[in-house]
């Protein structure tokens, strides 16, 4: 009998050290494996998730605007173009065009200054001219620094 203990003894002693080998073995390598890599945690059920809160905007923003260049005055011109002819006591309306340098026009009659070359046989106030005699005089228009040509207007009597 003593013989079989022995060798239960022994397979048992064999036993222990082959699983204490092992053990070792594992606890190396999980050491090992968790200095190169950090697992992430993993939640738990009676762990509460982290929550976010953002603001609901209220206003939205408007989106942004390019700065265009503003446009430069190229000229000024007096409309109708060309001679023109009223009778003594009557009136005849001109007009101010503005063209500016991206081509955009503009009414300018009551900002420019206006001139006739005769007062005596026409006068001009806001772009509204007055036959006062017969003759002929040269209508003018100047707005900003820029001059229009002149128009040839002819007075005649009724």
């Amino acid at each position: 009998m003593q013989l079989k203990h022995n060798k239960f003894v022994y397979s048992g002693l064999a036993f222990i050290i082959v699983a204490s080998l092992f053990i070792t073995a594992c606890s190396s390598k999980a050491t090992t494996t968790t200095a190169k890599s950090t697992p992430s945690p993993t939640p738990s059920a009676t762990q509460p998730k982290p929550t976010t809160t953002q603001p609901i905007p209220t206003t939205t923003q408007p989106p942004p605007t390019t700065t265009r260049p503003k446009p430069k005055l190229s000229s000024v011109a007096v409309m109708p173009s060309g001679p023109a002819s009223l009778q003594v006591g009557l009136a005849l309306q001109f007009n101010a065009v503005a063209t500016y340098s991206d081509g955009s026009t503009a009414d300018v009659t009551d900002l420019a200054a206006w001139s006739s070359s005769n007062p005596a046989v026409a006068s001009i106030t806001s772009g509204l001219a007055q036959g006062l005699a017969a003759g002929s005089t040269n209508i003018a228009v100047s707005f900003s620094g820029q001059n229009s040509s002149p128009i040839t207007l002819t007075v005649v009597s009724p």
